[in-house]
């Protein structure tokens, strides 16, 4: 078994100074050329490639294009994960762990502000949102998960959401 692994690393260690050699010959004849291989290189390999853990085994690939019906799945595990009276801090915790992030910022309507005609999104909704993005290029997947919290800080309502699309 230890010499399996020593061969593979060998192999590995061939291909990155293979790929290296490939770079700095880019790099001489057009380097512009030589970061847009690197980062088609390096890019995936930084995103994430499967749900997020609270999320694994309830969105599948059969949920593609069903987003309300694996939405309303989602949600009642996030229900069932994090129930009400749940403390905020751990829930944020937890997701964070798995990789949730806060979403890009939106346009956003001020509190007060007359809201127009259309969708819009309140700014202070924002602050109970984060968001999980896997995939590779073309497709993308998004998980959302909404919350609101009473005035102990503890989870009253949870919702998740489940879309994606491809270019």
């Amino acid at each position: 078994m230890m010499k399996r692994g020593r061969w593979m690393t060998r192999i590995g260690l061939g291909i990155l100074a293979a790929l290296a050699a490939l770079g700095a010959v880019l790099w001489f004849r057009n380097p512009g050329r030589a970061l847009l291989l690197a980062l088609a290189i390096v890019a995936p390999l930084l995103q994430n490639w499967h749900p997020p853990a609270v999320a694994d085994g309830q969105i599948t690939t059969e949920d593609w294009g069903h987003w309300d019906a694996a939405s309303r799945k989602l949600t009642a595990v996030l229900e069932r994960r994090f129930p009400t009276g749940t403390n905020e801090t751990g829930l944020k915790s937890t997701l964070f762990g798995q990789g949730f992030k806060p979403p890009p910022p939106p346009d956003c309507l001020p509190r007060g502000q007359p809201a127009p005609v259309g969708a819009y999104t309140p700014c202070y909704e924002t602050s109970n949102i984060l968001q999980y993005d896997w995939g590779h290029f073309p497709c993308r997947e998004t998980i959302t998960v909404r919350w609101t919290t009473g005035d102990n800080g503890e989870v009253t309502h949870i919702n998740g959401s489940y879309h994606g699309a491809c270019l």
